[in-house]
């Protein structure tokens, strides 16, 4: 039975490719966060990535909720 190789991760090899329209999802609502919760890009991207951990969803998908939470509400409901 032959041994398999160990394998050693460079861990800049790790990191996932991230589309610019997955970026541009994330950097706006990091800008959203650090605008209404007066936080610094550091701390704004640190809260995203630790909530999308601690509810197992992809980053991406947080800050789409983000943004969808902070945009202007066009339903004005059954009065019109």
């Amino acid at each position: 039975m032959m041994k398999t190789p160990r394998i050693f991760w460079d861990s800049r090899e790790k990191k996932r490719f991230r589309p610019d329209r997955e970026k541009k999802i994330i950097n706006r609502a990091k800008e959203l966060l650090m605008e209404h919760a007066k936080l610094a890009e550091d701390d704004a991207h640190r809260l995203l990535r630790k909530t999308s951990m601690e509810y197992q969803k992809p980053l991406c998908e947080l800050a789409e909720a983000v943004l969808i939470s902070f945009s202007p509400k066009k339903d004005k409901g059954m009065l019109g």
